[in-house]
């Protein structure tokens, strides 16, 4: 079975793929997902893991159906999954939902950076830079 980092890397292959197909380059993609430039670049080389949210808007700011960009990625067998009782998919850990984490607004550096506990995270924040 692949170990993440493989499906990380096969993904970001086939992302780069899709976006060198429609003549994108990774800035432009970036914009329109809204995410730093940097990020995009590290998705696509397999360095970064990102939300299914921001799958299917990769999708369609690439104009793709998203099963383009997952079809052949590992699928785990029902066995290999751990057992998870609904009050631990609502509140893991016994910890109540937080907020979540807010782009940085200060200009030290990429805006997509959270800081403290949230920079743990591996979702990806929408930059600031391109909000309407």
């Amino acid at each position: 079975m692949l170990t993440d980092q493989d499906v990380l890397y096969a993904f970001g292959i086939r992302l780069q793929v899709a976006r060198e197909s429609v003549g994108l380059s990774v800035e432009e993609l970036a914009q329109r997902v809204r995410l730093c430039p940097a990020v995009m670049a590290a998705v696509e080389g397999g360095q970064r893991d990102i939300s299914l949210l921001t799958v299917l808007a990769i999708a369609a700011a690439l104009e793709v159906d998203c099963g383009v960009l997952l079809e052949e990625l590992a699928h785990p067998v029902a066995e290999d999954l751990p057992t998870v009782t609904h009050r631990e998919q609502r509140f893991p850990r016994g910890r109540k939902p937080t907020r979540p984490p807010q782009p940085n607004t200060n200009n030290s550096g990429c805006c997509c950076k959270v800081g403290g506990r949230a920079a743990k995270t591996q979702f990806l924040i929408p930059c600031s830079r391109f909000a309407t």
